[in-house]
């Protein structure tokens, strides 16, 4: 049974949605038993960065092997390896399948986001529990299949790798969001200080290093010449092609708490009134204003929800700070009936006017470990909090302003039945790319 707000946010999102027109991939149920010796066998998929970070809190599991880690630079592989030296090495995620598949029983997807929704189908298609880093996909039309996938294939345990959702702090916000702590909200502001590093794209290409299948990197995207430092290992993040920009590398911690809190359905409009995205680039700084329908813990004329990063802020006569306070670097502004919440990135909620903030009693909760509670959902002990159900519609809410991006000061109406931007059909060809043949399940 569904924990009642997951169940809640569930059924928000997809009242709104209509079964025909989606078409959503089939998915069979072969779910691997465990092991003889009682471990869940876990592959990895990504091993750098926060895949490395991913597959250590997995394996520190006591139930827990690692049987298979996966990389495209054999480089990321030889350090994994010395970590677990027992499991098997893969440098395509589809050979592993096909090669290794029927000993593995779980895997967690930690690669750029163009490979997120591919790889995770493709998973999911094999009967594996799945652990997905944010933002669950690239793309609009796949963060709802792997929704719809998840709602088909019920046997199996999916979460995605937002783990503040399981940080006590975040929590606690939700709770007294929807305890009445500020009465019904308005308006929330939701901020991150860091933008991105702008290249441009380079007329020539680098001699592919031994160590690197750079076929098997660009996967799904359109195929482009490898440049030393321009994509791999990181700053694919800031490219159309392969990441999200800021909106979906941290709207996907941001406004968790905020669509938990309120039970926000889909966004209804978005308008970018920052930068805009250029042919190539998410942009240096942005702003992105949302509107949504009223729920139960908004103000009756609905909720207006403003974006900002890469060093934009809300105003500054936004709230009546205190002497000697001021605003977070990174985080949330809750505007409610009677009062305000601010909540720090990883931080404790704090509220003004001050008198509320010394007179509140805050909720005590149980900690939670987010990769852990992954591995006891596998073993029917638990269920995750971020799951599919949960983490595909909040990864929609951000992939609709990284399209708002892409089409700088046009209000866009967002129609999430049919998946399209209504009178906007130059706006509703980015809902769904085109696959390089071979590269995507179905």
């Amino acid at each position: 049974m569904l924990h009642a707000r997951a169940a809640a946010s569930r059924r928000t999102f997809l009242k709104h949605i209509g079964a025909g027109a989606l078409m959503p991939l089939a998915l069979p149920r072969l779910v691997r038993a465990a092991s003889a010796n009682g471990k869940v066998q876990h592959a990895g998929i990504g091993v750098n960065g926060m895949g490395f970070n991913d597959l250590h809190s997995i394996a520190s599991h006591e139930h827990v092997d690692v049987a298979a880690i996966c990389d495209v630079d054999k480089n990321r592989i030889k350090r994994a390896a010395e970590q677990w030296p027992n499991a098997k090495h893969f440098d395509d995620y589809r050979r592993m399948f096909d090669e290794f598949g029927d000993q593995i029983d779980s895997v967690n997807v930690s690669t750029p986001d163009h490979t997120h929704a591919a790889i995770t189908l493709t998973a999911m298609s094999r009967g594996k529990h799945v652990y997905t880093e944010k933002p669950l996909t690239h793309d609009l039309w796949e963060a709802r299949q792997l929704t719809l996938a998840a709602e088909r294939s019920p046997d199996l345990v999916t979460q995605m790798g937002n783990q503040i959702n399981s940080r006590t702090v975040y929590r606690t916000a939700v709770q007294m969001i929807q305890e009445g702590t500020i009465g019904k909200v308005r308006e929330v502001h939701s901020f991150v200080t860091s933008g991105i590093e702008i290249d441009e794209r380079p007329a020539e290409g680098d001699t592919i290093p031994d160590s690197l299948n750079w076929e098997a990197w660009i996967g799904p995207a359109s195929m482009r010449p490898y440049v030393k430092d321009i994509y791999h290992p990181y700053r694919w993040r800031y490219w159309l092609d392969f990441g999200t920009g800021q909106m979906g590398n941290f709207g996907a911690h941001l406004f968790d708490p905020v669509t938990n809190a309120l039970q926000l359905g889909p966004a209804r409009t978005a308008v970018s009134e920052g930068n805009g995205a250029t042919e190539e680039h998410w942009p240096r700084g942005g702003q992105i204003r949302f509107t949504f329908d009223a729920t139960e813990y908004t103000d009756d004329a609905g909720l207006t929800v403003t974006w900002y990063d890469g060093g934009r802020r809300p105003p500054e006569d936004l709230v009546d700070m205190p002497e000697g306070r001021s605003l977070p670097s990174n985080g949330s502004i809750f505007i409610g009936e009677k009062g305000v919440m601010m909540l720090p990135h990883v931080g404790a909620p704090q509220f003004l006017p001050e008198e509320l903030n010394r007179s509140i009693t805050r909720p005590t909760l149980e900690p939670r470990n987010h990769w852990h509670s992954f591995i006891d959902a596998v073993r029917g002990e638990d269920e995750t909090t971020s799951r599919f159900g949960i983490s595909g519609p909040l990864t929609e809410l951000c992939l609709v302003g990284t399209v708002a991006q892409q089409h700088h000061g046009e209000l866009l109406k967002w129609d999430p039945q049919a998946m399209r931007f209504i009178d906007n059909p130059q706006a509703t060809e980015l809902v769904k790319p085109a696959y390089r043949s071979g590269w995507f399940p179905g």
